[in-house]
């Protein structure tokens, strides 16, 4: 049997201490747990859940539990706010994918954290996330009406942890909103600074007081996030069907005004720009669907049929990125700036490079220097 001997404390309030395996000098976290939390750690255990740090061992000792998982090597959202960390958009948008990607499997089994805060989510030294700290954690009871006690941390907990309601899926939701507008406005609780910018209607949706009026998942938030993030369709496509459609009916009442009166033909709605734009739509709602593998079927079938516009490109980008794939959502980029736009045509304010800029520290070296080549050559 492997056991485990102490090292330091990560943490004296809440008695986490760091440890090491007598099998490997491994260095791992231990904490202390009630048996209630075991049965949810040992879930956890069961079926490792992505972006999750490892369980490694639960055992018995005294009157509590004790709970071996991974070290991760980073720090919490709270230490970087609390270091004056000037949170972007595009980081927050991140955070909110990686959650919504790590939560759909937990909540599929049923399990609630409860306590999504900014102490509780790391962000390692090699820039991945990891949601921590399930020990407010709970089963959803189907026939339960409300929670039989609060638990969670008072600022980011939803209504229903008061005692309005049982706390489910959309409880997490309520604290995700309420981490957004913690980040975007340097600590800012809702209550007391709304932030206004690209991301306040999903906030303002994630942080309804009535559950049934938040994201019923967080495939809908993501959804939902995606829709605010990434406008990708040319505003020209919708500028056109409206002139269309004009055009349509100013001949329709121009003929009905004439001696021999008619009806007018349909307007068409088959057109080139109108198909277009409902591929995209579509191919766009897939990926916020995270259905990764049909949106690239989609999209390669669209270059087959030899459609190469700015569009595809960057949905190809949107569609690596949602799978934190960011060297391929880069290249999806350069290739398209390189083979059809023209380097020497690119300008520091084109949607392009600003992304290019967003996916920079998040790539490569390889991929780096490549964008490094496309800066140097900026008009």
């Amino acid at each position: 049997m492997t056991t485990y001997t102490d090292i330091d404390f990560l943490d004296c309030e809440k008695n986490i201490l760091l440890t090491k395996s007598s099998a490997d000098n491994t260095v791992y976290v231990k904490k202390y747990i009630s048996s209630d939390r075991a049965e949810i750690y040992k879930s956890i255990r069961q079926r490792q859940f992505y972006g999750v740090p490892r369980v490694i061992d639960i055992y018995p000792e005294n009157d509590y539990f004790v709970l071996i998982e991974e070290y991760i090597c980073g720090k919490s959202l709270r230490q970087m706010l609390d270091g004056g960390y000037d949170f972007t958009a595009d980081f927050v948008k991140r955070l909110v994918y990686f959650l919504c990607k790590t939560l759909s499997p937990i909540h599929k089994s049923g399990i609630v954290h409860r306590d999504i805060t900014a102490a509780n989510v790391l962000y390692s030294d090699s820039g991945e996330f990891y949601l921590t700290d399930f020990g407010n954690a709970r089963i959803h009871k189907q026939k339960q009406s409300t929670d039989t006690e609060f638990i969670g941390t008072q600022d980011y907990a939803a209504p229903e942890q008061f005692g309005f309601g049982q706390s489910d899926r959309r409880t997490d939701i309520y604290a995700i909103g309420v981490l957004m507008n913690v980040l975007l406005t340097g600590g800012k609780f809702p209550i007391e600074q709304k932030y206004r910018g690209s991301l306040s209607r999903v906030i303002k949706r994630c942080t309804a007081v009535k559950p049934r009026d938040r994201y019923a998942s967080v495939s809908r938030l993501r959804r939902g996030l995606f829709a605010a993030s990434h406008k990708v369709l040319l505003s020209v496509t919708c500028a056109l069907l409206c002139l269309a459609a004009i055009a349509a009916y100013c001949v329709a009442a121009s003929n009905s005004a004439g001696r021999y009166s008619y009806t007018a033909a349909p307007i068409e709605t088959s057109s080139p720009a109108e198909k277009a734009y409902r591929r995209w739509s579509d191919i766009e709602n897939l990926i916020a669907d995270g259905e990764y593998a049909e949106a690239q079927q989609r999209l390669d079938e669209a270059v087959a049929e030899g459609l190469t516009g700015y569009n595809i490109y960057m949905l190809y980008s949107a569609n690596y990125e949602a799978q934190q794939q960011y060297d391929k959502a880069a290249q999806a980029l350069t290739d398209y700036i390189y083979d059809i736009y023209g380097a020497e045509n690119l300008v520091e304010s084109s949607p392009m490079y600003i992304r290019l800029e967003y996916l920079y520290p998040l790539c490569s070296d390889e991929v780096k220097q490549e964008i490094d080549k496309i800066s140097q050559s900026l008009n």
